[in-house]
């Protein structure tokens, strides 16, 4: 099974994610665009799964400079240990260029 989607898209930034998946096991890729003019600083990436005995997720470094009109890819991988019920969330934090924080929580598929 593989698909595609966009997760989230404002004017500075947007969230796309590429999956194959295969049996218990998936590969995701993440990929943060910036679509602003200067670059966001301090750009992190954490995932909080609730069932930890349910689902594991092991991410890739992601580089914590996104230039403008830049796109960096994150890779996950997934194993699916048992049923779970919740979603896991992804939360970026990051800089804008005035160095105001932002912050962004949503539903990972």
């Amino acid at each position: 099974l593989m698909n595609d989607a966009v997760l989230y898209e404002d004017e500075l930034l947007q969230i796309g994610v590429k999956a194959e998946y295969s049996g218990l096991e998936g590969q995701i890729a993440v990929f943060y665009g910036n679509k602003g003019h200067a670059a966001l600083q301090t750009f992190m990436a954490q995932y909080f799964v609730r069932e930890e005995n349910a689902l594991k997720v092991v991410a890739s470094p992601l580089n914590q400079h996104l230039e403008a009109d830049e796109q960096i890819v994150q890779r996950l991988q997934v194993t699916l240990l048992e049923p779970f019920s919740e979603y896991p969330w992804l939360r970026l934090q990051f800089l804008l260029p005035d160095a105001s924080p932002r912050r962004i929580q949503l539903k990972f598929p």
